[in-house]
């Protein structure tokens, strides 16, 4: 018989299952969730990068052919504008953006402009529009005259376009 002394412990046993027995369970575990987290990691990012590259192909197609982005420019000015006022039918306006009030100064049309703003001029219907993209307003509408000189051969052209300050029609209210 076994003596035992009176300082010696016996620690208790509450596990009988191997260490090596509950690692295996733990990484079988893991094992699916890792791969999961790979595979909808590399689904998003492959998703961002297609996106990312038609976003470039897309831009280099209208740098390529600067009248295609204008075009569309001046497509999206015009839905934009004709949500808050009617504009005149059966003509393409010329579209120009304020780029320097200091150029303006001294112009009633112009007086409440800011960078940015964009005018769109109706040639035929003698009608010019101030419109503000980033707050969607309409600045000012006023009547314009259109300065022309003949040249030898050809029809009078537009050589100039200028507001008619008398004829200032103030900020129109949006129609519905």
């Amino acid at each position: 018989m076994q003596e035992t002394h009176p300082n010696q412990h016996h620690a208790p046993v509450h596990n009988h299952t191997p260490l090596h027995i509950v690692q295996e369970e733990k990484s079988s575990i893991l094992a699916p969730i890792i791969i999961t987290i790979l595979v909808v990691s590399i689904i998003a990012l492959s998703g961002g990068v297609f996106y990312m590259y038609a976003k470039y192909t897309n831009l280099q197609k209208k740098m390529a052919n600067p009248t295609v982005l204008a075009d569309e420019e001046l497509a999206q000015t015009i839905n934009s504008v004709s949500k808050l006022i009617e504009l005149p039918q059966g003509e393409k306006p010329i579209l120009a953006t304020v780029s320097d009030r200091e150029k303006l100064s001294g112009q009633l049309f112009f007086e409440k402009a800011q960078v940015g703003d964009k005018v769109l001029l109706y040639v035929a219907a003698k009608k010019g529009v101030l419109y503000r993209p980033s707050s969607n307003k309409v600045i000012n509408v006023a009547s314009i005259s259109v300065n022309t000189t003949p040249t030898a051969g050809a029809e009078e052209e537009p050589q100039a376009v200028e507001p008619e300050t008398v004829e200032d029609l103030g900020s129109p209210q949006p129609t519905q």
